[in-house]
């Protein structure tokens, strides 16, 4: 074969592969916020607009991607019935001296260190290989204390108005890995569908 007729060839290829690295660098530096809820406590209480049904979410947040981004709100979706209701984010919560819940035998759960554990006290942006937990409380109407949650899905929106959604299903989440991030001992009849703040 002809040299002449394969180097205009090399010659393309290498271009597109300089234009494709461009491409991949770009999409390396957009960040992919990802992770999973860890465990999500399902209550009741009265949080001044009557009493509701409230999730107490521990995310587990990463970045799969090089830039840092910091997180401006989220937002929580339950799927009940195969539809997608949206329960409302509770702002101030910092505020409130202490948190616990109660298991269905009635063991006392506490939450030291309450405020400093919310997932946006700590002030720090999701980063790749750095993960970023914390609780964040929802609340919606009282019915949904009682249904049958299949699916949740939190929407994490960062700073550029972007969306990221992480959805995980009860079955898949890990009373054990909740202790542990968010130090508190869990007794033996912690089940999240049973726990009331």
């Amino acid at each position: 074969m002809d040299a002449s007729k394969i180097l205009p060839w090399i010659a393309v290829l290498f271009g597109f592969s300089g234009w494709f690295k461009v491409f991949l660098d770009h999409l390396s530096n957009k960040p992919k916020i990802t992770g999973e809820i860890i465990n999500v406590v399902r209550g009741q209480a009265d949080i001044g607009l009557g009493q509701m049904a409230t999730f107490l979410t521990y995310p587990y947040l990463h970045n799969l991607r090089k830039n840092a981004m910091h997180i401006l709100d989220y937002r929580l979706r339950v799927k009940v019935a195969n539809k997608w209701v949206e329960v409302h984010r509770f702002y101030g919560i910092e505020f409130v001296p202490s948190m616990s819940f109660t298991s269905i035998n009635g063991t006392v759960i506490q939450i030291p260190d309450f405020a400093k554990k919310l997932i946006y006290k700590k002030d720090e942006p999701v980063e790749q290989g750095v993960p970023l937990h914390g609780w964040l409380l929802f609340a919606g109407s009282l019915d949904l204390y009682e249904s049958k949650i299949s699916e949740y899905e939190l929407i994490c929106i960062d700073v550029n108005k972007k969306l990221h959604k992480i959805r995980s299903k009860p079955e898949g989440m890990n009373d054990l890995l909740l202790a542990q991030f968010a130090e508190i001992q869990v007794p033996k009849d912690m089940r999240p569908d049973v726990l009331h703040l």
